[in-house]
């Protein structure tokens, strides 16, 4: 059984500090990427101009979009939908760049399909009922699910509950239950539909009283599949994403900091928890994530991804703080978030002693920094030009010691 979980308005509980329920997520051209689920339903949509969506809502807020925020909190719900099962497959949500418009889902929502297994109708009820207290418990949110044996019927089902409701499609019955839902919601090109709009066609169960090859040469594959669909039989599979591991920080102050040194610190002894966590897991990171919580207005976050992954501490605490400079943190910080990604299994390496690398200054202290962890501190020496001409080689250069600080 296949189970669909929507959660229809995570705009709302990301951007509840704007304590409105007429919310505009917008991009740095001007145009919105998303909306919450009051303006959706108000004609906004992706890609509209603001000053077009603002004539629709005039007393909506308009919010800077923060992919971030968005995507750990997907990342966190997904943890929360392993308890369940480990065949989870994300519909592409709203934040993915190369979403393609789904009629069934509200622009606002985030979505995910679940393959349970073989479990009897009133099993998985209980199972998702469970579910859906813990992300009530957990998030705050309320999901709606739809549990049928393919993936069209279970979205359609999700759809069409109310808040927190959950809908079963029994084995069978998908035709009967899609026959009065709009054809729109088919996966076909708008091309199609509006084709089949002009034949006076307006509900699933008229496609699907259609002869498959008249669907098909209007659509191709396509309309062979939505075809299938329409007659209740989907067979696409959950098809599982992997989980990709992180390891996440938090710090929070007592007041609000605004001396830089001090959050430095506070980033170098989280550059070491990290690095000790790294070590346990025999791992290191690639990307580091920076959030910081303000005293006044939204968080300030920031991403750095180093040359090569590393598990050494004195380089993530410094990557760590220039990441911290980079940023424009306009009043004091609460807490501090580090979210470790990329992460990957530790493997050696040969230095290349010989060759000619191009290296900028950064990488040159992290080279040394990491030099002096695997051998002796005061054992590394840069070589200096002394007596050019002298006859004898080594009186041509000397060595110098160097220092790491």
């Amino acid at each position: 059984m296949i189970v669909c979980a929507i959660i229809p308005d995570v705009v709302s509980y990301v951007e509840r500090a704007a304590k409105n329920r007429l919310i505009l997520l917008a991009s740095e051209q001007d145009t919105v990427t998303s909306a919450s689920i009051a303006a959706v339903r108000l004609g906004v949509t992706r890609g509209m101009r603001l000053r077009q969506a603002r004539s629709l809502c005039p007393d909506a807020v308009v919010v800077p979009f923060r992919e971030t925020a968005y995507r750990e909190l997907a990342e966190s719900i997904e943890g929360e939908l392993h308890i369940l099962t480990t065949y989870i497959e994300p519909i592409a949500p709203f934040w993915y760049k190369r979403m393609q418009a789904n009629p069934v889902l509200s622009l606002s929502a985030a979505s995910w399909y679940l393959d349970i297994g073989k479990l009897t109708p009133n099993d998985a009820l209980a199972m998702v009922k469970t579910l859906g207290g813990n992300l009530r418990r957990q998030f705050s949110l309320h999901a709606n699910f739809g549990l049928a044996a393919g993936k069209f019927p279970a979205t359609v089902a999700a759809f069409r509950g109310s808040t927190g409701e959950s809908i079963v499609v029994r084995r069978g019955e998908e035709r009967a239950f899609l026959a009065r839902s709009s054809l729109a919601l088919l996966p076909l090109s708008r091309d199609a539909i509006e084709h089949l709009q002009l034949l006076g066609m307006t509900t699933i169960g008229q496609v699907a009283d259609l002869p498959r090859a008249a669907v098909a040469v209007l659509d191709g594959k396509r309309g062979q599949l939505a075809h299938r669909i329409a007659q209740g039989d989907d067979p696409r599979k959950v098809i599982p994403r992997p989980i990709a591991r992180t390891e996440r920080i938090e710090r929070s102050f007592d007041g609000a900091v605004e001396n830089g040194l001090y959050l430095d610190v506070a980033l170098s002894e989280i550059g070491e928890e990290l690095a000790r966590r790294l070590a346990t897991s025999n791992e290191t990171l690639r990307t580091v994530e920076l959030i910081l919580s303000l005293d006044r207005g939204n968080p300030v976050t920031g991403q750095r991804r180093l040359h090569e992954p590393t598990g050494h501490k004195a380089l993530i605490g410094r990557a760590l703080m220039r990441l911290r400079a980079q940023l424009e943190i306009p009043a004091g910080v609460t807490g501090v978030t580090v979210i470790a990604r990329d992460l990957a299994p530790l493997t050696w390496q040969q230095l290349d002693l010989f060759g000619q690398p191009v290296l900028t200054q950064h990488k040159l202290e992290d080279l040394l920094t990491a030099l002096a962890d695997c051998a002796d501190p005061h054992g590394l020496y840069a070589i200096e030009t002394w007596e050019r001409e002298h006859l004898v080689l080594e009186q041509r250069f000397r060595l110098n010691e160097v220092s790491i600080a």
